[in-house]
């Protein structure tokens, strides 16, 4: 099949805050320019702080502290609890964010408790008033006594989803990620020699972008629709300015936007230098990024490419990324690898650079069921696989080339910037005014039209098409909270505590790749857990617990294995042809996979898996059409058979995990969170057991709204066993 020519978005392992702490005992007198957001000295200072989760905060008298200017003093606000600890500041008033460069606090651990715990972490928030957007910083704290903790605003993170504006952040939030406590005093913006300012400069940019080039090798180009930086000499900033200038003014006629600020582009004269730039930015997040593969990429609204003198100045990349940019400042939407940044970025790079071969993607695609989503998943706001960019393309064209539907166009990137998300099913009545059998039915149309390629419209996912199944058909719903045989490592799955331990601790490339696994940022592993292991007695009992719980997470990673580190590793049959796959493992095959590999690697310590796992058997004997709803909480392969002259019209799926089918052939419908590729499909999954749990009433709602209120036959219990269920 053609592959339509597209970058790749470029994957972040982590991304941690960046604080500069800062000794009570060196700190220098503040620099002039100050405004004080919280000082605690007044009795009523701790009125309309909040604290939700574990913990308390309460007003005491700060401890000693050396006489420093804007330092601390007087009372302090103590904060004590746990990792799910929030405590959230009333409104701080109006504010003029931009003529400040740093948020400080000043913070206090008594000497006992920092070396209880040496380093606790907490996060320090700014939030709009309605919670859907802003920034904030992780700082790992591991100073004793008062120090303070500088944030430059300019580096803060922005929430994903909507783009946080300054000019509408109300509060200041701290979480802890830790057990802890501490004290907090003198919340205040200062200005620092870096200057005032929210935003990176292009002078910024080119301090993280271009270390040790000299400044007269970049060059800049700084418009009210680019602001430009390069030390490519081949590349003609006047000939790439005049072309952006063009996509700058023809998606801002289509879209009905206008940028806050001018897009940002960085082209490297190189490849290494374009790959190194992650790198420098992590650096100054204090984060880590990976290497990318693609040829260009975009991060905090930035675009990115290279120079390449095959393809010349005006490169098909830099529209892409360029677009990515423009769309950040225009509509206040990060880049997230979702349907409309990519679907527009694609959509113009084909616009502006055509592709041979383009049409044929569409016609196969359309073709192949693997390549062509139900319209409601592939714009239910989270990230498409590059594969599906054809698709998203082809839509935005769909919503564009009709001036009836391009004049809601505004309306529908206000609606998506104040959700926060692209998600597209909430507008498709009230703002598109139409449904989803309609959208389908007219996109293929237009595609038909446009490309020269006839293809029937299928079935959908849509509440219509689920409705026209289950017309004249007997609905039946079996729900489970957890299936046979589950993959997940149980106590009784651990044949010997200490040779796990020992296994964990050796020297050896699996061991060292598992250990830095389980101690990542994400799990904070306490190190000398696995050490403790072996050690007999009921002492060691937490840290088997939370080994064994870090163990289950990781089993759900899709990359947890990598080649380089398992070498030698038999897996056996079953563990090679799972492997083998690649990336058309399901999430269930990437914990099967992950187990088997697991129980090849420490033999002596695991009891071997099941034959088979995590699935629940359902057989249908009734008479006439049926249409399956099949829901678990746990990942599940559900294995269905019907008597011979028996239909089964449809079989939906939903629940916490991943669900899978065999057995029969029908349309089906996937409504679970986890998608395919192991990440977030949708968030209006249902998912119960028993009608007298909670989730009950949510499931009954699902089922009415996508069977026009037929009634059902409910069928369930906790654990599907070895007995199937039987569909009379």
């Amino acid at each position: 099949m053609p592959r339509l020519a597209f970058p790749k978005p470029l994957g972040w392992l982590r991304i941690a805050a960046v604080a500069f702490i800062c000794p009570s005992t060196a700190l220098a007198d503040a620099p002039r320019g100050a405004h004080s957001l919280f000082d605690f000295d007044a009795k009523t200072a701790a009125d309309g702080w909040t604290v939700q989760g574990q913990g308390k905060c309460s007003l005491e008298p700060a401890p000693p502290a050396p006489a420093v200017a804007e330092g601390p003093g007087g009372t302090a606000l103590r904060l004590s609890g746990g990792r799910t600890l929030k405590a959230s500041s009333p409104p701080v008033g109006v504010v003029a964010w931009e003529r400040y460069s740093t948020l400080r606090l000043w913070v206090y651990r008594d000497p006992a408790e920092a070396k209880r715990s040496p380093r606790a972490a907490i996060e320090v928030w700014l939030r709009e008033s309605d919670g859907l957007a802003g920034f904030w910083r992780r700082v790992d704290v591991t100073h004793h006594g008062w120090a303070a903790v500088d944030l430059p605003l300019r580096w803060l993170r922005p929430t994903a989803g909507r783009l946080p504006d300054w000019s509408r952040l109300t509060r200041l939030e701290l979480r802890f990620r830790d057990e802890t406590e501490i004290l907090i005093d003198r919340i205040g913006l200062h200005l620092d020699g870096t200057g005032p300012g929210v935003e990176p400069s292009l002078g910024d940019w080119q301090k993280v972008g271009f270390p040790g080039v000299p400044d007269q090798q970049v060059r800049r180009v700084a418009t009210d629709k680019l602001h430009l930086l390069t030390n490519a000499a081949g590349l003609d900033t006047g000939l790439l300015a005049r072309h952006l200038d063009a996509v700058h003014h023809r998606v801002g006629r289509d879209l009905g936007v206008r940028c806050r600020r001018p897009p940002v582009l960085l082209v490297f004269a190189t490849r290494q230098q374009y790959q190194a730039f992650p790198i420098h930015l992590a650096d100054r997040l204090d984060a880590d990024a990976g290497f990318p593969q693609s040829g260009g990429y975009t991060i905090r609204g930035v675009a990115t490419t290279y120079w390449d003198p095959l393809q010349g100045t005006t490169r098909p990349v830099t529209t892409h990324e360029y677009v990515h940019s423009f769309l950040e400042q225009a509509v206040g939407l990060g880049s997230t690898g979702e349907w409309l940044q990519e679907g527009l970025a694609t959509h113009y790079q084909l616009a502006f650079h055509p592709q041979d071969g383009f049409a044929k993607i569409v016609e196969q695609g359309l073709a192949d069921s693997g390549d062509r989503l139900p319209m409601r998943r592939l714009t239910d706001g989270s990230k498409i696989e590059t594969r599906r960019y054809w698709q998203a393309a082809t839509l935005v064209g769909f919503l564009l080339e009709d001036p009836a539907r391009r004049r809601l166009l505004p309306h529908l990137m206000a609606a998506f910037r104040e959700a926060g998300g692209t998600e597209l099913d909430p507008h498709v009545g009230p703002i598109l005014g139409t449904t989803w059998d309609e959208i389908e039915r007219s996109w293929l149309r237009y595609c038909s039209r446009k490309y020269g390629v006839t293809i029937s419209p299928r079935e959908s996912e849509s509440p219509e098409a689920i409705r026209r199944l289950a017309r004249g058909a007997k609905v039946h719903v079996v729900g489970i909270s957890e299936p046979a045989d589950r993959t997940a490592i149980r106590d009784r799955d651990i044949r010997d505590w200490a040779k796990l331990g020992a296994g964990l601790s050796a020297q050896s490339p699996v061991a060292d790749h598992l250990r830095k696994r389980l101690e990542s940022p994400r799990l904070r592993l306490d190190p000398l857990a696995v050490s403790r292991l072996g050690v007999p007695g009921p002492k060691n009992a937490p840290d088997r617990v939370n080994v064994r719980f870090a163990l289950n997470l990781i089993l759900e990673e899709p990359d947890l294995f990598p080649p380089a580190a398992f070498t030698g590793v038999r897996l056996g049959d079953e563990g090679e042809r799972l492997r083998d796959k690649g990336r058309d493992r399901t999430p269930l095959d990437v914990l099967r996979l992950n187990r088997l590999t697991l129980q090849a690697a420490f033999p002596d310590a695991f009891n071997p898996p099941p034959a088979e796992s995590d699935h629940a058997t359902v057989r249908v004997e009734a008479a006439g059409p049926v249409v399956l709803f099949l829901t678990s909480y746990s990942p599940c392969r559900w294995r269905v058979s019907s008597r011979p002259g028996v239909t089964v019209r449809a079989i939906v799926l939903s629940g916490n995990g991943w669900q899978d089918v065999t057995g029969v052939d029908a349309p089906v419908v996937q409504l679970s969170r986890v998608g395919r590729d192991g990440k977030t499909l949708n968030r209006d999954y249902f998912h119960a057991y028993s009608p007298d749990v909670p989730g009950y009433g949510r499931l009954e709602r699902f089922v009415g709204e996508l069977t026009g209120d037929a009634p059902f036959r409910f069928h369930g219990r906790y654990e599907a066993g070895p007995t199937p269920f039987v569909i009379p």
